[in-house]
């Protein structure tokens, strides 16, 4: 190896040396004077920067001891204990607990008078965790009761709820499904905030999940109590339905019965009668179950249907009778006199009134030289008349002249 090339060696290894020289006792002075400052924090009851100050050492030289000879520091060095100190003066136990066993593991500190402090102080930490762990237990216990109570609240409301199908109207059920959601919601929260108090030991969560399940029991209760009334109410509305309806079949099978006629029954009567029967069947399944609206609206049919029938059983008025045979032996004249007056019983008789004095008149006019316009006003009249008594009364072709049937056509267009 050359002169020059060994020199370069010794150069360079006496700088790396100067280094090392000039910057060790500035990082040993760092964790020093940490520690230092972090005393005097002690004794001034600064907790915070005597933590702060204690962590700074550490993170300089973790190691303790019992003398330090560095800077002619000739006190012992026991920044873990005085972090435990300045932690468990602040209420951080748990932390301060990590701190003396890691201080108590490198056994320094159980040569001074310190390590009596220590231990006092861990007992003093392990009580308050026991305590602070035995009220987070209570209050957890009393939490998850209330979320539990909101539970078996909700279930029971969910069997009211079901309960009233098909009793109410949907807009109630529709009002009752947003307020379960609200209660839900609740109910979520008081999971959550539950939860939270579980994995992080936060009594104050506890406390919420606790509130947050009696509002959402009270509601779910509420709701169940609203819809125990409805349900009453419309199983009460119910009764009294079919109560009515009741009677109205009872009525409807007498005046059935009632219905005499030839046999075999006229196609028209025939028909009216099984149209009573088939409602009287109907009527007779909503007794044991169906809303009041089905029994309202069956009700109103089957009085419908009776009267339909009971006006196709009645035999027409002898007037009407009369008129018939003048109108087929040309005396319209006395068509016009028979039933030129009011009162008929049935608003069907009155529509077939007008029907045949409008054919009594308007045979009037064309025997007339369908001059007399007077009585051609007083047919359209009749029709007109006839089409609002009773819409399904027509004339019947094999009866009634080609002409007026054409006439009666022309005028129902225009009315």
């Amino acid at each position: 190896m050359s002169t020059g090339a060994g020199q370069s060696k010794r150069t360079a290894g006496l700088a790396v040396l100067l280094v090392a020289l000039l910057f060790a006792p500035a990082a040993r002075a760092d964790f020093l004077d940490s520690y230092k400052k972090g005393l005097e924090a002690v004794q001034k009851s600064d907790w915070p920067t005597a933590a702060r100050l204690m962590k700074e050492a550490i993170a300089g030289r973790a190691e303790e001891d019992d003398r330090l000879t560095k800077r002619l520091y000739l006190k012992r060095y026991l920044p873990h204990f005085y972090l435990g100190l300045a932690l468990a003066e602040q209420g951080q136990c748990e932390q301060a607990l990590t701190e003396w066993a890691e201080s108590e593991r490198q056994a320094v500190v159980k040569q001074f008078d310190e390590y009596g402090r220590l231990r006092n102080g861990r007992n003093r930490c392990s009580d308050q965790l026991n305590a602070a762990a035995a009220e987070l237990d209570r209050s957890l216990a009393a939490a998850r009761d209330k979320v539990n109570a909101a539970a078996d609240a909700k279930r029971k409301s969910e069997l009211a709820l079901t309960g009233l199908a098909g009793l109410v109207a949907a807009a109630d059920l529709s009002q009752l499904a947003d307020r379960a959601r609200g209660a839900q919601d609740l109910l979520d929260q008081a999971d959550q905030q539950l939860n939270v108090a579980r994995t992080q030991k936060r009594p104050e969560s506890a406390a919420s999940a606790g509130a947050l399940g009696d509002q959402a029991r009270s509601q779910f209760e509420s709701l169940s109590t609203e819809a125990e009334r409805l349900a009453q109410a419309a199983r009460t509305a119910r009764e009294e339905t079919q109560a009515g309806l009741s009677v109205v079949l009872a009525d409807a099978e007498k005046r059935l019965a009632a219905v005499r006629g030839p046999d075999p029954l006229p196609p028209p009567l025939a028909r009216r009668k099984s149209d009573v029967q088939r409602l009287i069947r109907d009527g007779k399944k909503l007794l044991s179950g169906g809303s009041a609206q089905a029994v309202t609206d069956l009700k109103k049919r089957l009085l419908d249907a009776l009267g339909q029938l009971e006006a196709a059983a009645t035999p027409p008025p002898t007037e009407l009778v009369s008129a018939v045979q003048a109108l087929v032996t040309g005396q319209y004249d006395q068509v016009i006199s028979l039933l030129d007056r009011p009162g008929f019983a049935s608003r069907r008789i009155t529509a077939h009134a007008y029907l045949l004095k409008a054919a009594a008149r308007y045979q009037l006019y064309l025997r007339g030289g369908s001059r007399d316009n007077g009585l051609l006003e007083a047919a359209r009249s009749d029709v007109r008349s006839c089409r609002g008594a009773d819409d399904s009364v027509r004339p019947v072709p094999a009866f009634f002249s080609p002409r007026f049937l054409e006439f009666w056509e022309s005028e129902s267009a225009r009315s």
